[in-house]
């Protein structure tokens, strides 16, 4: 049977010895582990006069052995680096706490904006600063939707500084900042090909919705225009869109923490199952958005507008040259297209008048869901949410109550089991949304 031979540890070493058993002698054999268990794990045990494992030079020398060293620490640096902004990233969303409002900014706020915000705040919070009691008050700062801080005793002062920095800390690195604007509850639906198509008004329906899928675009994305912007700035418009390319973060959605891998093999496989995870989740995010854009595009009325010129410019050209009796069939097949087109167009009233109905009672259902299951079962119920939940299933607006429903399924799907944080972060939703459409 072959034997492997591995490299001697030198005498002066102070580390671990990792023990083998041989078949061949049937005992137990103290044997080293490799030179590259050494220099990953046990060269931190060797004091500086030891040198390396191969010779006496010190480890600061320009050899290849000490430039592998380096390397090697570089990579394993930036791996605890990538994991600790996960894992920072991956409390403050635990936590539940909205850093965009400890900040007093918002989510749209540059870098810039965010690091003036936090001067102001360290001026009112700072123990330094404050010494037990704000020196400066919001109004002099000029900071809105910040806590009444005359309430505030010098420990509470304290505590709440330490969470402004640690939100500024995440807002102002560009990498945390991404990982945290991905995880946040966002609203992904798009208008349909219905709903587009049924609009009195293409841009109102369209353009928040290019507005708010800006916010992942690499790159800044041009604006979705009027009926006046020329023909080719429209084409470059969709040209950008056709290309879109994401920079959303889905790596707190993986199922595996690489930090937990028992070794080299696991971790492997561990990527590549997370990997898996965000492949899909990209692919279906651009789906998602391209899906949007190619309607969008094809419902464009300026875009119709030139391709019907173009199609009628075609047509009258194409009839000089016809007989009397083939313009006489291509005016009778033009007449069954509009009848079609009208046809059609009624159908789809039709349909949005369902899409709206189903829309309704989904969105009641979610509604009574919330109120039933959570607030009722975790005893958070009282005489004013029972009467606003009265009053909103009593509403017939189906736009509204979707965005309601929306936001009582992100906190129901955060939590996943009825508690009693769940069932009060929905009570608070139900009790500040608004009756009046309008509002």
């Amino acid at each position: 049977m072959p034997v492997l031979a591995l490299p001697a540890i030198p005498a002066s070493y102070g580390g671990i010895y990792i023990g083998s058993y041989s078949t061949i002698v049937g005992r137990p054999v103290c044997e080293t582990a490799g030179r590259a268990f050494f220099e990953v794990y046990e060269r931190k045990h060797l004091l500086p006069s030891q040198g390396s494992v191969d010779s006496p030079v010190a480890p600061d020398s320009n050899s290849s052995a000490a430039a592998e060293e380096t390397e090697a620490e570089r990579k394993r640096k930036n791996y605890r680096e990538n994991s600790s902004i996960a894992m920072r990233v991956r409390q403050a969303l635990e936590d539940r706490a909205d850093l965009y409002q400890l900040c007093c900014v918002s989510p749209y706020a540059s870098a810039e904006d965010i690091k003036k915000q936090f001067r102001k705040l360290a001026l009112i919070f700072h123990p330094d600063k404050s010494a037990g009691a704000p020196s400066v008050n919001a109004d002099q700062v000029g900071i809105e939707g910040l806590p009444d801080v005359s309430k505030m005793t010098a420990d509470d002062l304290h505590e709440h500084f330490l969470k402004v920095h640690n939100a500024f800390e995440i807002l102002s690195d560009q990498a945390m900042r991404r990982q945290y604007d991905s995880h946040l509850p966002f609203d992904d639906r798009l208008p349909s090909e219905l709903d587009i198509s049924t609009a009195p008004d293409f841009f109102g329906i369209c353009g928040p919705a290019f507005d708010k899928e800006s916010r992942w675009c690499v790159g800044q994305p041009p604006a979705l225009g009027d009926m006046q912007t020329p023909l080719e700035e429209v084409k470059e418009f969709y040209k950008f869109w056709s290309n879109y390319e994401s920079w959303r973060d889905f790596s707190n959605a993986t199922e595996f923490n690489l930090e937990e891998a028992q070794d080299k093999e696991e971790k492997k496989w561990m990527q590549k199952e997370n990997w898996k995870v965000v492949k899909g989740l990209l692919k279906a995010e651009r789906q998602r958005v391209l899906k949007f854009v190619t309607t969008a595009e094809a419902q464009d009325p300026r875009l119709k507008e030139a391709r019907e010129k173009a199609r009628v410019a075609k047509l009258e050209a194409s009839m000089k040259k016809m007989t009397p009796a083939q313009r006489a069939r291509l005016q009778a097949e033009e007449k069954v297209k509009a009848a079609r087109a009208k046809a059609k167009a009624l159908q789809d009233q039709k349909a949005l008048i369902m899409k709206r109905r189903t829309i309704l009672v989904e969105s009641k259902k979610t509604i009574r869901v919330a109120y039933n299951k959570w607030i009722v079962e975790k005893q958070q119920k009282s005489d004013d949410v029972e009467n606003k939940v009265e009053q909103l299933l009593a509403l017939d607006a189906p736009d509204q109550l979707e965005e309601i429903a929306f936001k009582l399924n992100s906190t129901i799907k955060s939590f996943k089991e009825p508690c009693d944080a769940g069932a009060r972060e929905l009570k608070e939703i139900l009790l500040a949304a608004p009756l009046n459409p309008s509002t």
